[in-house]
């Protein structure tokens, strides 16, 4: 029954090296990806065929290194090639287009979604380790082929699945912060049954009969293992960091782009303001400026852009050019706003703003600047 697994896992690792490695002649794979996928078959094959398998049977530390080699080694590597991509590709595109058709069923997508949602591969991983460790089920594995194949499957198939959410799945439900919890939470769960066997008072299994080994057993999935794991949980970390600097980053630019285009909008919009005023007045917004410093307009107004110009004597001259009526009661037109600051006990003899003896260019000029206050 051995050898037939042996043919069966051969056969599994020549059929699906040879799918995948026509999907990557199709596309543009990165580099490291074949080559994860590559040697993680390489595990699987070295974990259960050959000297290490019947060593297993023997020797609880070997059988232990099998299990870890098949969760830890070769199933995030296979996740790393990307095999469901390059294998789809490797189809012939009749099949190819079958399959994706099974695939986008919306029954298939749902259940897709369950079974590799993070909370529910943490679980079921931990519940499948824990459960093959119960003394009867493992046993029974030791004792059956068929068992023991089953157990290896489900060893493989959930910790597969459960380095896809962490790896592949991220982007879409997994983000770094909580992929490095996931990974300490597995990291724990796996050192605790790697600790209970270390410091087990009698054997849990009687097919091996050392204690030693028992211990080594356990210390291989407590230490090596967990090992692995929190350096997996630290790659993830630094993956976390780095994309908030980098978020941190491309905020910045954002931000620093968003300001860019706000100080030119009001770059254009102050310039449509300046030539909007030259046309309606005639004069120049600029000399406008220097002459209610001259004038000193500022002694008794508040008037934006004017140094200096922050009185309360007199009403505010901000948004002037969007007023409807000076002085209460004159309409806002260009050419009754010269006239008021030229002269404005002309227009209202009880008015508190006296007459400066304003020149028709200043006129011009500083109502020039006033419609530029919107």
């Amino acid at each position: 029954m051995r050898l037939v697994f042996d043919i069966l896992v051969t056969l599994a690792m020549i059929a699906s090296l040879t799918l995948y490695f026509r999907g990557v002649r199709s596309t543009k794979a990165r580099v490291y990806e074949p080559i994860a996928f590559a040697a993680g078959w390489l595990t699987i094959f070295a974990a259960l065929v050959g000297p290490m398998d019947t060593l297993s049977d023997v020797l609880f530390a070997v059988h232990m290194t099998q299990h870890e080699l098949l969760m830890i080694v070769a199933a995030p590597l296979i996740v790393i090639g990307r095999p469901m991509i390059y294998g789809l590709w490797g189809l012939s595109p009749s099949a190819r287009a079958n399959v994706l058709a099974i695939t986008r069923a919306p029954a298939v997508l749902k259940t897709w979604r369950a079974i590799t949602g993070p909370v529910v591969v943490l679980i079921v991983h931990a519940i499948v380790l824990w459960a093959w460790h119960i003394p009867f089920a493992f046993e029974g594995a030791l004792h059956n082929e068929t068992i023991h194949a089953v157990q290896h499957l489900m060893f493989f198939v959930t910790a597969a699945l459960f380095w896809w959410a962490i790896i592949q799945g991220r982007y879409g439900r997994l983000g770094y912060g909580v992929a490095v919890f996931f990974v300490f939470a597995t990291a724990m769960h796996t050192s605790i049954l790697g600790a209970l066997l270390f410091f087990a008072h009698g054997r849990w299994y009687p097919s091996y009969h050392s204690m030693e080994d028992q211990q080594l057993a356990g210390l291989i999935m407590w230490i090596p293992s967990g090992l692995i794991f929190i350096v997996a949980g630290l790659a993830l970390f630094a993956a976390w960091l780095g994309e908030s600097e980098r978020r941190a980053k491309a905020s910045s630019f954002t931000t620093l782009l968003m300001l860019l285009l706000f100080c030119a909008c009001a770059n254009e919009y102050r310039g449509d303001r300046i030539a909007e005023a030259r046309q309606l007045t005639g004069g120049e917004p600029e000399r406008g400026k220097t002459a209610i410093q001259r004038y000193g307009c500022g002694t008794c107004h508040t008037i934006p852009g004017v140094p200096g110009a922050k009185a309360t004597v007199g009403p505010p001259l901000d948004q002037i050019g969007v007023r409807t009526y000076l002085a209460g009661h004159l309409i806002n037109t260009p050419a009754n706003l010269m006239k008021w600051i030229r002269a404005p006990q002309s227009i209202d003899p009880k008015s508190a703003m006296p007459d400066m003896f304003v020149t028709e260019r200043d006129g011009r000029d500083i109502a020039a600047y006033l419609y530029t206050l919107k």
